[in-house]
């Protein structure tokens, strides 16, 4: 019993060892418009990324970026505008690799 007992606790270290623990990123200024006032926050994974090397946005912090970018336009804030919405996109470099996009949209404001 105590064999058996032993082989399920290793065997539980080694799962929980390589189950991959997400890491903390902040999602950045991806594009802007000065004109609709708007500015695309986020970052992109490759699916290799997704499944292997999880992220957990910062979307709080990331709202700062935007702040910047609204601010050089005469603006005094910015706010998420579907506040609990991430959309994601597709996106392909000259390489061939495939990125999926994780953004969200902010409004800047007076």
């Amino acid at each position: 019993m105590r064999k058996l007992l032993a082989i399920a606790s290793i065997a539980l270290l080694v799962v929980t060892a390589c189950t991959p623990k997400p890491r903390d990123i902040t999602p950045k200024v991806l594009w802007a418009s000065q004109s609709d006032g708007v500015v695309f926050l986020g970052y992109k994974q490759t699916k290799f990324e997704i499944d292997f090397d999880p992220v957990t946005p910062d979307w709080i912090s990331a709202l700062n970026g935007s702040d910047e970018v609204c601010k050089r336009w005469g603006y005094s804030e910015s706010f998420y505008l579907n506040d609990d919405e991430v959309k994601q996109g597709f996106e392909q470099d000259f390489s061939g690799i495939g990125y999926v996009v994780f953004y969200k949209i902010a409004q800047c404001s007076k």
